[in-house]
């Protein structure tokens, strides 16, 4: 099973950590592999080992890992989006995205102690439960985070200059996008509706309801308003949830020992994120993999139709591929 992630920059890190580190350990290296989707990261490393140990976790640990998970997504869209604008030039609309993000990561901050790395996902749930007032008075943040998110949705859907540079830019058509294997905004920028929060397989995404955001235009602008929507719906997506978590415990009963082999995808901001573990009986596990969206995206740029060169960078920003540009 691990020969599919064996190209994949990131499994071999892991896999070199896995050496001294017992799993509960990885958790804490699998949330550093890379700074912005750092939760995402811990929380399909967990599910992972919930998977191959059977184990059940808590109603309320679901709720509470969907409200940090949105958080981070909402974060790291107007992260994306505020790099897009700035290699526009468009230097007011960047400000703006990066203000947003800043007040979310001050949330992620009231409520967990920590901005980026949260260190809340373990095996079987959540390290703690979330403060009750804390999290009342985060909502009526997110609200207004919301209203400015919708701001900057119609400014990338109706300003003429952010228009004038995306629109046909970067095109990748519906057939490619599923042929190629991408996801998140590669592929719902081209009207290809995959995501697995739809499908329920973790969190409180089956209760609470989700729809894939979709945009046919197949190119760079598509990506951006898909992006730009996404921070609606996931603060939408957070308020639901803070507003029915449910009673009960935050973490269900783990095993010493890890035994058996799991394979659990989730959604990230840019994608799909797919980890591997196998354990014989044992904390340490035997092997891992991970392979990240960006690093499935990578393939569809040789299927992308209206790429000139100085165009590049800013398709790939759209694609989530982003990391170290200067260096590809």
């Amino acid at each position: 099973m691990s020969r599919m992630f064996e190209t994949t920059r990131y499994s071999a890190r892991f896999r070199k950590l896995a050496e001294s580190l017992d799993y509960r350990q990885l958790v804490y290296a699998a949330e550093r592999l890379y700074g912005t989707g750092g939760f995402g990261n811990s929380l399909a490393f967990c599910l992972a080992i919930e998977g191959a140990g059977g184990i059940i976790v808590p109603e309320k640990a679901q709720y509470i890992r969907t409200i940090l998970m949105e958080l981070s997504l909402m974060q790291e869209n107007l992260l994306r989006l505020a790099a897009v604008a700035e290699h526009m030039r468009y230097e007011n609309l960047s400000m703006r995205c990066w203000t947003e993000r800043e007040k979310v990561l001050e949330i992620l901050d009231d409520l967990t102690g920590n901005r980026m790395f949260l260190s809340m996902c373990v095996p079987g749930g959540v390290k703690r439960d979330l403060n009750k007032g804390i999290l009342d008075e985060t909502m009526d943040e997110v609200k207004v985070i919301i209203q400015k998110a919708e701001a900057i949705l119609d400014t990338f859907s109706g300003e003429k200059t952010v228009s004038r540079r995306l629109k046909g830019i970067g095109f990748i058509s519906k057939e490619a996008a599923q042929g190629s294997g991408v996801t998140g905004p590669a592929a719902k920028g081209s009207g290809f509706a995959v995501d697995r929060r739809d499908l329920g397989e973790y969190g409180a995404y089956r209760t609470l309801g989700y729809e894939p955001v979709v945009e046919y235009s197949c190119d760079c602008y598509g990506r951006c308003l898909v992006k730009a929507r996404e921070i609606i719906q996931s603060g939408k997506l957070v308020m639901s949830a803070a507003g029915s978590i449910p009673e009960g415990s935050t973490k269900a009963e783990v095993q010493p020992a890890v035994d058996g082999e799991w394979i659990t995808r989730i959604e990230q901001a840019d994608g799909m994120e797919t980890y591997y573990i196998r354990g014989r009986n044992s904390a340490y596990l035997e092997d891992v993999g991970i392979r990240t969206a960006s690093e499935s995206n990578e393939k569809v740029m040789y299927r992308i139709e209206n790429c000139p060169p100085e165009s590049e960078a800013l398709v790939r920003l759209t694609l989530g591929i982003d990391d170290c540009l200067r260096e590809r």
